[in-house]
């Protein structure tokens, strides 16, 4: 293995497009609405590169939910986006709890959507053919949106803690089921006995994110803090502390690492560090002035592309298109839009 250094508004639901991501150099990001809101409690999906997923609701300028046809609606819908089309597509009512995962869809849905009884029903199957599946909650896998069947580990993981991957990658064992302090961590590509050392140890990690454009994992960092006196020989600190750079790593299924030093400004994403072709991009919360969307430039320097509230993301399997959900004090509702990165 090798390792190479290198207020609350109704959310917006917007894109970030990459023109030629290859010849990528940061510019203007303009932006084109498509006339739908979003709902920032649930999750935004990518059918394919060019089609999002996601639960939301009609807007008029007048505040009022009605339909096109006239038709005052309490529901929520869930739409089909197909961003070069410029379409929108409606898939019948959503209540929540939507997943999706190469083609098979879930969620539940009021049984009178308009009554907004408690009384609920979930849904799945084939996009475009999902059908009822009963009332009761099921575990399922995010990575398949089914039934959870975790994939049998080897014997000799029992009593000790893992980070799954995909199943065909295989884990990361990160030390002893009951430990918490601050142990090395290997990974066990899928089907070998042999383990690759990682260069953070478990208390310096977390949410592994694999991302299709790349073939490749990106984990984000925790800052530990070693002390003898604690009982877990130190402990985690938050938020990352300001001057010290923040390292993010891509781990590749043949397990080769590749580290990546941001700048402390980076801090502020938290969880919400992200990638795309273009490059790393965060996050930040800080409202009012500093809030938004930031691309890292360096490891000094990050430029802010977009301003306002964030909430859920995510990155279209090429690596040139972010869907986010988006507010902004200048509008009292905010709308689902694109924003397009030039080259």
């Amino acid at each position: 293995m090798t390792i190479t250094i290198m207020r609350l508004l109704l959310p917006l639901l917007a894109l970030l497009a990459c023109q030629a991501c290859s010849t990528l150099t940061w510019a203007e990001y303009p932006l084109r609405d498509s006339g739908r809101v979003a709902n920032s409690a649930s999750n935004i999906y990518w059918i394919d590169a060019h089609r999002v997923l996601f639960q939301g609701h009609f807007w008029n300028a007048d505040g009022s939910l009605n339909a096109p046809d006239g038709q005052q609606r309490s529901s929520e819908t869930l739409y089909e986006w197909d961003i070069a089309a410029g379409r929108l597509k409606e898939h019948g009512d959503i209540g929540g709890g939507l997943c999706y995962a190469n083609g098979y869809v879930r969620y539940w849905r009021r049984v009178d959507a308009e009554s907004q009884s408690s009384e609920a029903e979930w849904i799945a199957g084939e996009l475009g053919g999902q059908v009822k599946v009963g009332s009761q909650y099921v575990s399922v896998d995010r990575e398949t949106c089914k039934p959870r069947t975790d994939a049998v580990l080897p014997d000799w993981t029992h009593g000790k803690a893992v980070v799954r991957l995909k199943h065909e990658h295989g884990f990361l064992l990160v030390g002893a089921e009951k430990e918490s302090r601050n142990t090395p961590v290997t990974y066990y590509p899928q089907g070998e006995g042999q383990g690759i050392v990682m260069p953070f140890k478990r208390r310096e990690f977390f949410a592994p994110k694999y991302y299709s454009f790349k073939g490749a994992y990106l984990i984000l960092p925790n800052y530990f803090v070693p002390d003898p006196r604690h009982p877990s020989g130190g402990y985690t600190k938050g938020p990352w502390p300001k001057d010290v750079p923040l390292p993010v790593w891509w781990l590749n299924p043949d397990g080769h690492v590749e580290e990546i030093l941001l700048p402390s400004e980076a801090r502020f994403g938290g969880g919400k560090i992200l990638a795309a072709t273009p490059g790393i991009f965060y996050i930040s919360p800080a409202y009012p002035d500093k809030d938004g969307l930031y691309k890292v430039l360096s490891d000094t320097k990050v430029a802010r592309i977009l301003a306002g509230f964030i909430e859920g993301f995510a990155v279209s399997p090429d690596g040139c298109k972010v869907a986010i959900d988006h507010a902004t004090a200048r509008r009292l509702f905010t709308l689902i839009c694109v924003l397009h990165l030039r080259a």
